[in-house]
C-alpha cells in the first residue's frame, strides 16, 4: 500500500511538471517563445547549468532565471558564467522582441546561427568568451538597433563583415581574441566610434 502511494505521487509529480513545460499552455508569452527557450535549454543542456530555477518546472516562462519579460514578450536573456555548453539553436530567431541576449562566459561551441539576424529589436549582443567557431553572419545588418556586440574570446574565423559598417547605433564593438583574419572593412569608419567612452577593439586576431 505505502508503495502504491508512493508510486501514485511520484506520477502526479510528473505528470504536473510535464504540464508545466507544455507551451500550448502558457499564456504569458506566444507559444513560439516558450519554444524557443526550451530549445535553448535542451541545446546548452540546462540540466547541467549553475542556475536553472523555475525552467521547464513551472508554467510561466517569464518566472525562469535570467528570463526578463515586458507587455507580454521576453525582451531579455541573461544567461552568462552558467555553465551553457552545446550549441545556440536556431529557434532563438522567434524571440523577435529580445533588446539583450547574454551568454558570456560559458562553453557554447558551433557557429552563430544566421537566424539571430531575425532579432531586430537587439540592442545587446554578448556572446564573448565561449569556444564559438565559424565566421560572423553578414545578414547581422538587420540589427539596426544594435548598439552593443561583444564576441571577444571565442574561435571565430573569416574575415570582418563589411555590413557591421551600416549599423549605425553600434557603439561596441569587441571581436578581439579570435582567429579572423583579412584586412579591416572601411566601412566600420561609418560606425559612431570616435570617443574615448566608445570602443572597437579588434586585436589579438590575424
Amino acid at each position: 500500500m505505502k508503495h502504491n502511494l508512493i508510486f501514485n505521487a511520484l506520477l502526479l509529480l510528473s505528470t504536473i511538471s510535464q504540464a508545466a513545460i507544455d507551451c500550448e499552455k502558457v499564456t504569458q508569452i506566444p507559444i513560439t517563445e516558450c519554444q524557443a527557450l526550451i530549445a535553448l535549454y535542451d541545446a546548452t543542456d540546462g540540466k547541467y547549468w549553475v542556475n536553472s530555477n523555475g525552467w521547464t518546472v513551472i508554467n510561466n516562462p517569464c518566472n525562469w532565471y535570467g528570463i526578463y519579460c515586458s507587455d507580454g514578450h521576453i525582451t531579455t536573456i541573461e544567461l552568462s558564467s552558467n555553465r551553457l555548453t552545446g550549441t545556440i539553436p536556431p529557434e532563438v530567431g522567434n524571440l523577435t522582441h529580445l533588446k539583450k541576449f547574454n551568454l558570456d562566459n560559458n562553453q557554447l561551441n558551433g557557429s552563430i546561427p544566421i537566424q539571430i539576424s531575425d532579432l531586430t529589436k537587439l540592442m545587446y549582443l554578448w556572446l564573448s568568451f565561449n569556444q564559438l567557431s565559424g565566421s560572423i553572419p553578414d545578414e547581422l545588418d538587420t540589427l539596426t538597433n544594435l548598439k552593443d556586440l561583444r564576441l571577444e574570446n571565442n574561435q571565430l574565423n573569416g574575415s570582418i563583415p563589411a555590413q557591421l559598417g551600416s549599423l549605425e547605433k553600434l557603439k561596441y564593438l569587441h571581436l578581439d581574441s579570435n582567429q579572423l583574419c583579412g584586412e579591416i572593412p572601411l566601412e566600420l569608419m561609418n560606425l559612431p566610434i570616435p570617443s574615448a567612452t566608445n570602443y572597437l577593439k579588434l586585436d589579438n586576431n590575424h
